[in-house]
């Protein structure tokens, strides 16, 4: 557990995230053991697990030494960046990590409420309920124990599937900064979720498990068809710019890109003979008055000549781009 979390902080600071929901569980945990020990001074500090914060701990000192670095990202990208945080992220982190399944696994968590609710407080009506397999399932939760995830286990799912949330905080209290895909552990919360939901209600009918492999199976393959289809388009539209390129029109020198997106595709897709002839201007000034942030640009700036290897130019205000303006794909 402390080598995975050091090596999460190691690769994106944002992985403070995952500490909460462990952190979380933890609490809860001692706290029932508290409780059960008799809710004493004493019987609290032997409810903790000093191995499990100790870890934790352990793997939080990577931050202490990465803390400069990360101070000085977030002043060179967070006062104009383009992922700000704002209260739309949260919704957006739901609809596009989870994506359309978000809805289903909702649905199914809402309908395992209402059977476990009918088969603990409403017994007189589980024989009379319409359709009659609500009323079978609600019987079945009351006479099968199944497997259920401990308190601690259930706050710790929770707290990945409120992730987003606990992003926004986190991201609003230091580094302003905030994308979907920096919360997208919220799918193992609605993974574990819907899984043990599933299995609540549907397992003791025969056959079920592989009913729902085969719908999550399909589910998958549809899904990768569409995105392997939207790739195939972009494909073959950035060829179609490439064959259409006026050579004619400009033989040789500088070709400018400002999108920095485009620059990087066409300087490793496009053939040899124009990708050699890519520069990527860039006006900061001009970037946010037109567009309102350049984080983009800056992260290609200040990777210039070590991660990315494309020619940069800086402009100026007062300079005239001595270059041919690619045309407006």
């Amino acid at each position: 557990m402390a080598v995975a979390l050091a090596a999460g902080i190691s690769t994106s600071y944002i992985a403070v995230l995952a500490f909460l929901p462990i952190a979380a569980g933890e609490v809860t945990l001692t706290l029932q053991r508290w409780r059960h020990a008799g809710a004493s001074n004493g019987s609290f500090l032997r409810s903790i697990q000093l191995r499990i914060w100790g870890g934790m701990a352990i793997a939080a000192a990577p931050l202490l030494v990465y803390l400069p670095l990360i101070q000085h990202s977030i002043a060179e990208f967070a006062p104009h960046a383009w992922n700000r945080v704002s209260g739309d992220q949260v919704s957006d982190s739901y609809t596009e990590m989870v994506e359309y399944i978000l809805f289903p696994i909702l649905a199914l968590l809402l309908f395992s409420i209402i059977v476990l609710a009918l088969s603990r407080f409403c017994l007189r009506c589980r024989n009379s309920m319409r359709p009659r397999w609500i009323g079978s399932l609600a019987t079945e939760q009351a006479y099968f124990k199944r497997s259920r995830l401990p308190l601690h286990e259930v706050v710790a799912v929770f707290a990945l599937m409120a992730y987003p949330v606990l992003g926004y905080v986190v991201a609003s209290i230091h580094g302003g900064m905030l994308s979907p895909r920096f919360v997208i552990p919220v799918c193992f919360g609605f993974a574990i979720a819907g899984t043990m939901a599933c299995y609540r209600i549907f397992g003791h009918l025969r056959f079920a498990a592989v009913a729902l492999l085969v719908i999550c199976a399909g589910w998958f393959c549809v899904r990768e068809s569409v995105i392997a289809h939207w790739y195939s388009e972009q494909k073959q539209c950035f060829y179609k710019v490439v064959d259409r390129f006026p050579l004619q029109e400009f033989p040789g020198g500088p070709i400018a890109i400002p999108d920095q997106l485009l620059a990087l595709t066409f300087r490793h897709y496009a053939p040899s003979n124009l990708a050699a002839r890519v520069v990527f201007p860039v006006d900061f000034p001009v970037v946010r008055h037109d567009r309102g942030d350049d984080s983009p640009e800056q992260n290609l700036w200040a990777g210039r000549g070590s991660v990315y290897h494309a020619p940069f130019s800086r402009l100026y205000p007062s300079e005239t781009v001595p270059y041919h303006a690619a045309p407006a794909w």
